[in-house]
């Protein structure tokens, strides 16, 4: 499989005086797919933040591509990694393309006007997660589920190498949540873009996912 693409040694993480990750190792190749999973308050969003550089753990490293997640500027993390949160709000009520343009921003100059990439990568993303049709909806008129797609064509659309996603099916019915993890399963495919994604449902997982990541 060659060279690892994120190898997380030994982290150690606590709130205050409680310990929520200890000594937590694993590694995924690039174009692995992989979930992350355990009981509530075992760690799985905790550890998303750690590895998306969000959080910083005192004990342990992090390596992305070859350099250590801190090691990143935020706008230099923004165009290798890409984050789909739990939370779906989205502070003001854009347009779908408008959103997923958003992703783009890691990839552009103060003031600097898109280019042809830019839209190009855009488009792409519209495409792969069937959102096109959606353009031009206010996010506000959507139901989870495509919101969820569309949350995920911006992700898409930083164009990163790796992909977290926390607990995407979550809020979701049983058809939306095969549909995205479908979804995620193709892209992983399609793209050969390495995805971790923390899971609740592990009946589901072991359907889409080939690595699991347990936590206790």
């Amino acid at each position: 499989m060659g060279e690892a693409l994120l190898n997380v040694d030994k982290i150690s993480y606590s709130y205050a005086l409680t310990p929520v990750l200890e000594d937590v190792t694993f590694e995924l190749a690039p174009g692995e797919m992989a979930a992350v999973v355990g009981p509530n308050g075992s760690g799985k969003s905790t550890l998303l933040k750690c590895v998306s550089g969000l959080l910083h753990p005192p004990k342990g490293d992090i390596i992305l591509a070859g350099k250590t997640v801190s090691g990143y500027s935020a706008r230099e993390r923004a165009q290798q990694v890409a984050v789909v949160p739990q939370e779906t709000a989205l502070a003001f009520d854009f347009s779908v393309t408008g959103t997923v343009f958003m992703g783009r921003q890691p990839h552009l100059k103060p003031f600097q006007r898109e280019t042809v990439a830019d839209m190009a990568a855009v488009q792409a993303a519209m495409e792969q997660t069937g959102t096109r049709a959606l353009a031009e909806r206010p996010v506000s008129t959507l139901s989870g589920g495509e919101k969820q797609r569309v949350l995920i064509a911006r992700a898409l659309a930083q164009e990163p190498r790796l992909l977290l996603l926390d607990e995407p099916t979550s809020q979701l019915d049983i058809t939306y949540q095969a549909e995205i993890l479908g979804l995620l399963q193709r892209l992983n495919k399609q793209r050969s873009l390495t995805i971790l994604a923390v899971i609740h449902d592990l009946n589901l997982a072991v359907q889409y996912f080939d690595k699991f990541i347990l936590l206790s």
